[in-house]
């Protein structure tokens, strides 16, 4: 298991990694963050970089900068997810007369047994040398899950459903150049493995698996 001391890059873009301060909540790495297990996880979370189409076989410094942080934070940052919940528990409790009472008794020290770290995916989008990262967690509330996006160890948003990545460029003030379309009339292509690793990046594989599809619509 990979943790602080031994994280290697080796040309993939998901890891399972060990944060210790991440166990005792609910094991929740089922489709659509479902609980897995009946007992408490003990701290392995599916950690992804997310990727772009360019040249670089490797995550941005910005993306490994925040997977540092994540390791020597850990306990911050699930302190600043426990507090949050807390707070959202009070409108939570007070709209619903079945979670009033399901949820009436839990304190700072059971928050995770009624939720749990489905993952963690590092953004793209960073601002001053640390990307944006989301926490996606089920939860026993919604079973849509929560998605909260951080920045350094700020909370950037907190939302059931809809797409960070608008929050993130809002936020580091690029929404603007990332909303602007691609050119319609660019070519669909198809990637090889970049020699480095021998590995096709996640995005550039979608593009090569939809190669065909692209060529049929643009010539619809």
């Amino acid at each position: 298991m990979m943790n602080k001391d031994n994280f290697e890059l080796n040309g993939d873009w998901s890891y399972e990694i060990e944060l210790p301060a991440f166990a005792g909540f609910q094991e929740r790495r089922g489709p659509y963050a479902s609980i897995s297990s009946e007992l408490p996880a003990k701290g392995v979370v599916t950690i992804r970089f997310e990727d772009d189409l360019t040249d670089n076989p490797d995550p941005y410094v910005e993306q490994l900068n925040t997977l540092d942080f994540i390791f020597n934070n850990q306990e911050k940052i699930v302190h600043i997810i426990t507090e949050k919940i807390l707070w959202n528990l009070r409108d939570i409790r007070r709209y619903s007369s079945e979670n009033e009472k399901k949820f009436r008794h839990i304190k700072y020290e059971n928050v995770k047994s009624i939720m749990g770290i489905a993952g963690i995916t590092i953004k793209t989008i960073s601002k001053d040398y640390f990307s944006y990262y989301d926490i996606f967690c089920g939860c026993d509330w919604s079973k849509n899950g929560i998605n909260f996006l951080f920045h350094y160890e700020r909370i950037v948003s907190l939302k059931s459903g809809g797409i960070s990545r608008w929050d993130a460029a809002k936020d580091n003030g690029s929404y603007e150049r990332i909303w602007k379309k691609p050119h319609q009339d660019e070519l669909p292509q198809k990637y090889m493995p970049h020699p480095k690793y021998n590995k096709l990046k996640p995005s550039r594989q979608l593009e090569n698996d939809t190669y065909v599809q692209g060529l049929i619509a643009r010539n619809e």
